[in-house]
């Protein structure tokens, strides 16, 4: 797209594994899942020692545009979706397992922080050299990916990971529970390795969170996950639902009461 500066989009890559190997086993058609595969040999060819591969491609040569590594926009998709791929093929595409086991240790000590007093644990971001001390809400899969890969793949990493996604869950709960409406702002900002304040405030019905909670509740049986999904809701529908049917976005999640968008994403 233009505005990538005619680059390719790593979150892309990942969102088409799932989209069209499901497609070729629906169909019977193989060209589908061919197409999803050539992408991923290319991205393995390029990969850098750690596996955190930027945000940009270069479509033509193949080469990074951009030192960007994010788990929010842009970057999400792929990431998240290397171990989905793997269990999606039933375990027998190794390829995925192998790149995602080499992302999860490169996120842990490229991205993970911890924040200042409280011991906040947030995935980070890194652009043009530095730590950028800010997670976006989408980056909230990361919980439950976490989670799934320590009961799919285990080993000696199991303990670790199931850890790791407990804390990156909690983080992304007080998310919700430190605004006013009781629902997540876009962006959280961990100011100089500081403790959460909200950042963009904007909310569009993300649904991340939640999703860890799922994966946590399901793991763990802890009531916690199910009692913060249960708060989420009953926030989402006070402050979101429509008369008349569906939800919007709101404006401004620290704002009393709030406005709406008049939007319902997709």
């Amino acid at each position: 797209p233009k505005w990538a500066g005619g680059a390719s989009v790593l979150s892309e890559f990942g969102t088409v594994q799932m989209e069209l190997k499901t497609l070729s086993y629906h169909t019977g058609n193989i060209i589908y899942d061919k197409k999803a595969t050539k992408i991923m040999n290319v991205i393995r060819r390029h990969m850098p020692p750690d596996g955190m591969t930027p945000t940009y491609m270069n479509p033509t040569t193949g080469k990074w545009t951009t030192d960007h590594l994010t788990l929010g926009a842009l970057g999400d998709s792929y990431f998240e979706y290397l171990l989905k791929s793997w269990l999606l093929t039933g375990q027998v595409e190794d390829r995925y397992k192998e790149m995602f086991s080499q992302v999860a240790q490169g996120i842990i000590d490229k991205l993970i922080k911890k924040s200042h007093p409280s011991g906040q644990v947030y995935v980070a971001q890194f652009k043009r050299g530095a730590v950028i001390h800010k997670m976006d809400h989408l980056a909230c899969f990361a919980g439950g990916m976490y989670a799934l890969a320590a009961q799919t793949i285990g080993g000696p990493k199991k303990d670790e990971w199931m850890k790791l996604a407990a804390d990156i869950t909690e983080t992304c709960h007080l998310m919700y529970k430190n605004t006013k409406t009781g629902l997540s702002p876009e962006v959280a900002e961990f100011r100089m390795g500081n403790d959460m304040t909200s950042g963009p405030p904007y909310y569009i019905l993300r649904p991340e969170a939640v999703e860890a909670f799922f994966y946590m509740w399901r793991f763990t049986k802890d009531q916690k996950y199910r009692d913060w999904g249960w708060q989420m809701f009953k926030a989402a529908d006070r402050w979101c639902r429509v008369e008349g049917g569906g939800y919007s976005g709101l404006k401004n999640v620290n704002v009393m009461p709030p406005q709406k968008d008049d939007l319902m994403q997709s």
